[in-house]
């Protein structure tokens, strides 16, 4: 997508035109005091206040397309229909041509996206951008007056939205609640409503299956495949370290030689290999004592952010082996993090099942 810069035919100013989505130009917003990129001769495009919105999108070929929303609608959805279209670029395109349920169906992958690769921390910044996105959509909407729109818009960015426990809650910041027509709980039941799906969307962390590698004696690729099974760090450490427990000879060689790509993993993988590569025909038990001993490190080695979701997947991958359970509960029950205290109800069940309850 492009965005339509306007030059002011009185003043020179260049502008961005302001629209709702199936709605006429409600408005310009000047962005620059002069233009400084001419256009070429004969490519002038002219928009008023109560016209149709123009857009411009790069199409599939890379040439610029621009026009009238209606007359480019087709290009638009091409361009987000492509196989190598990303959800972001998809939620830009179908907000430009008006088709809400497209914008809702990407807001709700791209959130799950963002979980599976992110984490649960990340997702919920994702769902806060998106019901700010909307709260400001809807400021606009229900200003008393030009006059009101135009103060909102001088201080915008001081409005924020965020999610809690599936709702929504508005904040003015520096706005003042009487410009607009509808109060507070109005404006945080349209965004609830904007927001359904989305705000379930992510909210579980799903193991890697890994039911069908290896076996009684798995060999080292499968033994790889089986760490690369999982998208996130996390779990791949804790695939590691279950593969260590119970094929302490090949796990060692693993931990040596797999090609860990990040920070976090490629450390963690470090410490466990340093801790057992001296030993000499180590037992699963003898394995499970050592790296119980490693366990809260690698846990309070973890960005805060993640540290729930690193116990989530140790707890999901190692609870089956007493001594690095009781590491791990003892994480759990210690920690204040707010990525914990998220994640804490899918944390208890990968640990105990429903017998347990984290202390509050």
């Amino acid at each position: 997508m492009a965005l339509p810069l306007f030059g002011d035919t009185a003043s020179g100013d260049l502008n961005v035109q302001i629209y709702q989505m199936n709605g006429p130009i409600t408005a310009f917003a000047r962005v620059a005091e002069t233009i400084s990129v001419p256009l070429p001769q004969g490519t002038e495009i002219y928009a008023e206040v109560g016209g149709e919105p123009l857009i411009a999108v790069f199409d599939e070929y890379g040439a610029l397309r621009y026009g009238p929303r209606s007359d480019l609608g087709v290009v638009v959805r091409q361009c987000a229909s492509h196989p190598k279209a990303s959800d972001a670029f998809r939620i830009s395109a179908y907000e430009v041509v008006g088709d809400i349920d497209q914008v809702r169906r990407h807001r709700q992958r791209a959130c799950e996206s963002i979980t599976k690769f992110l984490g649960m921390q990340s997702s919920r910044y994702f769902k806060d951008s998106v019901a700010t996105d909307i709260f400001w959509n809807l400021l606009e909407q229900n200003a008393r007056s030009a006059e009101a729109a135009s103060r909102f818009r001088t201080v915008r960015g001081t409005a924020s939205a965020r999610m809690h426990d599936g709702r929504s809650l508005v904040d003015f910041g520096l706005i003042d609640p009487s410009d607009f027509t509808i109060e507070s709980r109005d404006f945080e039941a349209l965004i609830d409503r904007e927001m359904v799906g989305l705000a379930s969307a992510g909210v579980r962390l799903k193991k890697a299956d890994l039911s069908g590698y290896g076996g009684s004696a798995p060999t080292y690729g499968e033994l790889i495949a089986a760490i690369a099974a999982s998208p996130r760090q996390e779990e791949r450490v804790a695939i590691l370290m279950r593969i260590m427990i119970l094929f302490p000879k090949e796990g060692i060689n693993v931990a040596q030689y797999y090609p860990h790509h990040s920070a976090y993993e490629k450390a963690a993988a470090g410490k466990l290999f340093a801790a057992v590569y001296l030993e000499r025909d180590i037992t699963s038990n003898v394995m499970e004592r050592i790296l119980s001993g490693l366990t809260r490190q690698l846990i309070s080695d973890a960005y805060p952010m993640r540290k729930g979701e690193v116990i989530f997947y140790f707890a999901s991958h190692l609870s089956d082996f007493p001594l690095v359970r009781g590491q791990i509960l003892d994480s759990f029950t210690r920690s204040n993090a707010l990525s914990v205290n998220m994640l804490s109800e899918q944390i208890n069940n990968a640990l105990f099942g429903s017998k347990y309850r984290r202390p509050t």
